[in-house]
């Protein structure tokens, strides 16, 4: 059974919070993405990122879950409709800023999901950070500012309509990819070398 969203408690009132797994769904669905995944990698794990004529991504897990050592980052890989492969990759640093954030807007409470779900909300996070630089449909735009809101975020900085943003196509021996050009201040990063 997938677990799409979830019922939460914040203050006196019950919120729907969606999860990473449901904001991966309607991306699909609506066919913002063709293909979606995203993952935690740990310190101890290995992470190649090259980028240039030829870029190259790809995780390895360290294969002792015990030796993984401390958390260190997420990352989610998306096919586009037209077939272009990215990734988006944020760091601990980064998403402790995201966590504060949330903390923040919730008049320093920490949330039960940020408290009990860390690794979910990393996977959360680096979603929507990757989303602003999808064709989104209203659908998709509407289930990421009610994911917003149930932060407690304000929701003027949700997407509210398609980025038109183009990356340019880069040929390599393992085929066409795209590397993707974001805006100031928006972690850009190299597009998956294999294949989906």
């Amino acid at each position: 059974q997938m677990k799409l969203a979830y019922l939460t408690p914040r203050g006196k009132q019950c919120n729907l919070t969606i999860s990473y797994i449901g904001l991966q769904s309607v991306a699909r669905d609506e066919g913002a993405v063709q293909w979606i995944d995203s993952e935690i990698f740990y310190e101890n794990d290995t992470l190649i990122d090259e980028r240039g004529f030829n870029p190259i991504f790809k995780h390895v897990p360290c294969r002792i879950a015990t030796k993984r050592g401390k958390l260190a980052g997420s990352y989610c890989v998306w096919k586009t409709p037209d077939g272009e492969k990215h990734v988006e990759i944020m760091d601990a640093e980064e998403l402790a800023k995201v966590e504060q954030a949330a903390k923040d807007a919730m008049k320093g409470k920490v949330s039960p999901a940020w408290r009990g779900w860390k690794t979910e909300m990393w996977r959360k996070a680096v979603i929507r950070r990757a989303s602003k630089k999808w064709m989104l449909s209203a659908r998709v735009a509407r289930v990421i500012e009610q994911d917003l809101k149930s932060s407690g975020f304000d929701t003027a900085a949700s997407p509210q309509a398609p980025d038109s943003r183009r990356g340019s196509t880069i040929k390599s021996a393992s085929g066409s990819f795209c590397s993707p050009r974001s805006p100031p201040n928006m972690l850009s990063r190299s597009v998956i070398s294999r294949s989906i």
